[in-house]
């Protein structure tokens, strides 16, 4: 038998949204994370990015990879 019920996470357990739905029962749970949030029009994340006052190298974009190596590295240690 299968039945699909809303859950909802609380940072610590999964809650069913009807909460006697599952008592009492053996349950197997294969889930779906389903991310939400606000969509951004075709170009507003540029403008966005454009308009954040990061404080990083002038040639960030063209030495990319370096920097995330050393990003990468630095964060094993």
């Amino acid at each position: 038998m299968t039945k699909t019920v809303q859950v909802v996470y609380d940072g610590s357990v999964l809650r069913p949204e009807e909460p006697d739905a599952l008592k009492g029962l053996p349950i197997n749970v294969p889930f779906e994370i389903t991310l939400e949030g606000p969509r951004l029009e075709p170009g507003e994340s540029l403008r966005l990015l454009a308009s954040l006052d990061l404080d990083e190298p002038a040639d960030s974009a063209e030495h990319l990879d370096e920097y995330l190596e050393a990003i990468r590295r630095e964060s094993e240690r």
